[in-house]
């Protein structure tokens, strides 16, 4: 799923994570710490701005 993300394919890579991803398994609250990761990430915010 990050390697989708870091390729520009993060819609793809949210559609894996909803199919996959136990729902009863704190799903929400995951998908909330990985986009506050991300928007922490100068990796990833240097890669949105380059596309």
């Amino acid at each position: 799923m990050v390697d989708l993300i870091y390729f520009g394919e993060e819609k793809r890579a949210w559609e894996i994570f909803d199919k996959y991803y136990p729902k009863d398994y704190q799903k929400e609250e995951n998908r909330k710490e990985i986009k506050s990761i991300l928007r922490q990430s100068k990796f990833y915010q240097a890669l949105k701005r380059s596309n």
